[in-house]
């Protein structure tokens, strides 16, 4: 299995009125989000902060990163097969809006098994309202 290294991407942490900051960048909700392998090489997404849809994109790419199966996405990235395990740290999570649960279904639909570690009791709670716990492992 070819190593993806660690990748890390981060959403804009600023907040104000609507429209785009100085800098031209649209204040967001502050999203981290770091796509790895754990020891035993299973791919492991690390998300800290919020994810709503000013930054939901920086899941699903690290999602695709380690999960997707076509040839063009993946060439310099990994091995052909999917991935049979995804675990995905919710520990640093503080908010999930629906579009994060899409995002997750997304992975469940690509993946064997999804483990979800270390969700806050407002996610967890999130998870469990948008109707994920049959298709995911919860770890406390």
């Amino acid at each position: 299995m070819d190593d993806v290294g660690t990748r890390t991407l981060m959403s804009d942490a600023s907040r104000g009125e609507s429209g785009a900051d100085s800098s031209g960048r649209i204040p967001g909700a502050h999203l981290a989000v770091t796509a790895s392998r754990d020891a035993r090489g299973t791919p492991l997404i690390e998300v800290s902060g919020e994810i709503d849809l000013s930054n939901v994109e920086f899941l699903e790419g690290a999602i695709d990163l380690l999960t997707t199966t076509r040839l063009a996405e993946v060439e310099a990235l990994r091995a052909l097969a999917p991935p049979d395990r995804l675990i995905v740290d919710l520990s640093g999570l503080t908010f999930m809006g629906s579009v994060g649960l899409a995002a997750l279904v997304t992975a469940t639909e690509r993946v064997g098994t999804v483990v979800l570690r270390k969700p806050s009791a407002a996610v967890r709670r999130t998870i469990e309202l948008g109707g994920l716990t049959p298709l995911v492992r919860i770890e406390a």
